[in-house]
């Protein structure tokens, strides 16, 4: 058996997944509601595969395009980190 193990290219989709809580119901169109928290995670087929491999020890990379704006720039941060 090999003493290395390859590195695996995730390639495809990456978002940046907004979660509010609490949210007991949808708002009328145009309506603002008060809510108690907000969270930013890194989601997607391609940067969920690649973080999560990196996390079980698999050597990973992440190839796929982001925007040029905070949620680029979120993504970009948190795979920098969470990819190895």
């Amino acid at each position: 058996m090999d003493d290395f193990m390859k590195t695996v290219a995730c390639i495809g989709s990456v978002t940046t997944d907004i979660i509010v809580k609490p949210v007991d119901s949808i708002p009328e169109a145009g309506t603002l509601r008060a809510v108690d928290n907000v969270e930013m995670h890194v989601g997607g087929c391609a940067s969920n595969a690649a973080i999560d491999l990196a996390k079980l020890g698999v050597p990973s990379e992440l190839i796929c395009a982001v925007g040029e704006d905070s949620f680029g720039e979120f993504v970009q941060m948190t795979c920098k980190k969470e990819v190895k």
